[in-house]
């Protein structure tokens, strides 16, 4: 990618969802841009928090032919875990 490539995110913050084409040189001014903790359970982070927000019933992951919602895969994933 060169810094002229975009890239279309989605930023969420205070019920704000905001669907914005940005340049790669610009989101990687953004702060903390890459700086992950030395532990980080990117589960809590991204599924937990929907299933918590109560977008348990969003689609989480689409293909053509299928769907999953945010609580059908948490499902999968503590079925997996156990």
């Amino acid at each position: 990618m060169t810094q002229f490539s975009e890239a279309l995110i989605t930023i969420i913050g205070h019920s704000l969802t905001v669907r914005k084409k940005m340049a790669v040189n610009e989101i990687r001014t953004w702060p903390g841009y890459r700086e992950v903790p030395e532990r980080l359970n990117i589960t809590a982070e991204t599924l937990d928090k929907q299933i918590i927000s109560g977008n348990g019933e969003r689609i989480a992951f689409k293909d053509g032919q299928r769907s999953i919602t945010n609580a059908e895969l948490n499902g999968r994933v503590c079925a997996l875990a156990s």
